[in-house]
């Protein structure tokens, strides 16, 4: 086990394989220049017990004492911060707002490095709290965690506030005030969501390309375009992803959402909604959830999507004369009494239900077939079932790959993942027995645990490497590199030693490449 350094009451102290020792006690830190307080902060400092400052708070105290002259980088050395931030009203020299960047960073790159973490206290408190004239802050590869079930991690307020490549656990993002320019991308919540509702407008937010489990998003009160939902996995036992009170328009795209449990939550729930579309998402209910529900006023449209469930609905419009929700190309299935609902009427048959509410003539109605092979292994990402395998119509303007990264055909496949990676043609002669194309498929099983394999074919023979990376783009492993014959082949991939979350695979053969995502659960 790696020595790790963690603050705590006393000082800091050192926990790992060797003795634990307490260094000297530490209330406040100053900056190793001694005419430093003299000038705007700017450039680049460290955090940590080799560092500028001791902690979080000392850090953005002092920078905040001596406002900003320029872009500044926190980054913080490895260990467990026991610690709270308040990042209050950040000016420059001239007595305005700051508007230069202010990043908080591993010094590592790897979030489980370095951990933010408090608890106790009085109900509500949270971690790190923001004040609403906040402008341009960054969190990028680090861990902010509750130790208490009263602690929320994150008080977010202000604009242009971006997470990326962080790790939350335990509490909430929650944030109560004006929001713009919000980014949440490749983050990965445990127990933990991200639950936004604004006062005033909050607008051109981004979420992207994270993973919750048992989590949840939750937007109110949206007013700015655009507003991006897309790439995310969630598996949750609350309502997956919660719009309410939006009036600009909204993406819905690329989501895997499984509902675990036996409770009566809601995969995608749109409340009084306007301009929403929702296109080539997977959304399971196991349990009496409901797929797809909407209430009150509503202006969606659904394309290539999946809504199944096993005791639930797969969709709900609870107010049809409010609302304006229509749809096509997309696949259902329920192995419930009632199928669906309208106005307050349960169907039992999707026949019925289809009278009432206009499916459009290319839908499709079948079980799709995601129980897994065996007891062992998790349950599959995409259904088995042919039927959904070309069912839906180009969206490719709009969501040009998948869920994975793997290119959308012109027919793809319904839900967030395509059956296959797609191909670039090569000429074959036929009856060879050999692939005629360049093909990447899904590696099997995904998600996976500690391993996998990864499957593809060559038309003709090529110098091949695969390789695997973080979704950072840093290079963890490559598993070939080598010449290979024509025909199919596979490279195995074992994360033992790994952190749960997202890596992508890139295979190149001569001139070719193609990638796809892969989650790692433990």
């Amino acid at each position: 086990m790696n020595n790790r350094f963690f603050m705590n009451g006393a000082g800091w102290a050192m926990s790992g394989t060797k003795t634990a020792m307490i260094i000297a006690a530490v209330l406040f830190v100053l900056p190793r220049f001694s005419d430093v307080h003299s000038q705007a902060m700017s450039g680049n400092y460290i955090i940590g017990p080799d560092g500028d400052y001791s902690t979080f708070s000392t850090a953005i105290n002092d920078m905040m004492s001596r406002q900003v002259g320029g872009e500044i980088l926190f980054e913080v050395e490895s260990g467990i911060y026991d610690d709270r931030a308040a990042l209050g009203w950040i000016q420059n020299p001239d007595n305005i707002v700051n508007t230069h960047l202010i990043t908080f960073r591993s010094k590592s790159g790897n979030p489980e490095d370095v951990v933010l973490r408090a608890g106790g206290g009085t109900s509500p408190n949270y971690i790190i709290t923001m004040h609403n004239n906040l402008r341009r802050v960054a969190f990028e590869n680090f861990t902010i965690e509750s130790t208490s079930s009263g602690t929320r991690l994150i008080e977010h307020r202000g604009d242009n506030i971006s997470y990326r490549g962080m790790i939350f656990r335990g509490g909430p993002i929650e944030g109560a005030y004006y929001s713009r320019g919000l980014i949440v991308e490749q983050c990965t919540f445990y127990n933990s969501s991200l639950q936004l509702v604004a006062s005033g407008s909050m607008g051109n937010i981004r979420i992207e390309n994270n993973t919750f489990y048992s989590g949840r998003i939750t937007l109110n009160h949206a007013r700015l375009a655009p507003l991006i939902i897309a790439n995310n996995i969630i598996y949750s036992t609350q309502d997956a992803i919660y719009i309410r009170d939006n009036r600009t328009p909204l993406h819905i795209f690329n989501n895997y959402i499984r509902i675990e449990g036996n409770s009566n939550r809601n995969g995608i729930w749109l409340h009084e909604v306007d301009s929403v579309l929702v296109y080539h998402n997977t959304v399971k209910t196991i349990g009496h959830g409901t797929a797809f529900w909407s209430t009150d006023r509503g202006n969606a449209h659904l394309t290539n999507n999946i809504l199944y469930s096993t005791l639930g609905r797969v969709m709900d419009i609870r107010d049809p004369e409010l609302s304006s929700i229509t749809a096509d190309y997309n696949g259902y299935y329920s192995e419930g009494i009632n199928v669906a609902r309208t106005g307050g009427v349960n169907y039992a048959s999707w026949e019925d239900f289809s009278v009432v509410f206009d499916q459009g003539s290319n839908s499709v109605y079948g079980h799709p077939r995601f129980s897994p092979h065996d007891a062992e292994e998790y349950e599959p990402m995409v259904p088995a079932s042919l039927l959904y395998a070309t069912a839906g119509t180009d969206l490719s303007e709009w969501l040009p790959e998948d869920l994975m990264g793997n290119p959308r055909p012109a027919t793809p496949s319904l839900g967030a993942l395509e059956f296959i990676g797609t191909d670039t043609s090569i000429p074959q002669p036929r009856g060879s027995g050999l692939p005629g194309s360049f093909l990447l498929a899904h590696n099997y099983p995904n998600p996976f645990n500690p391993v996998t394999t990864i499957r593809y074919n060559l038309p003709e023979p090529a110098e091949i490497t695969v390789a695997v990376y973080d979704i950072h783009g840093r290079h963890i492993a490559t598993l070939v590199s080598d010449r290979q014959e024509a025909g199919s082949h596979s490279a195995i991939f074992n994360a033992t030693n790994l952190a749960s979350g997202v890596y992508v695979y890139r295979i190149t053969a001569n001139t070719q490449t193609r990638s796809g995502k892969m989650l790692l659960v433990k």
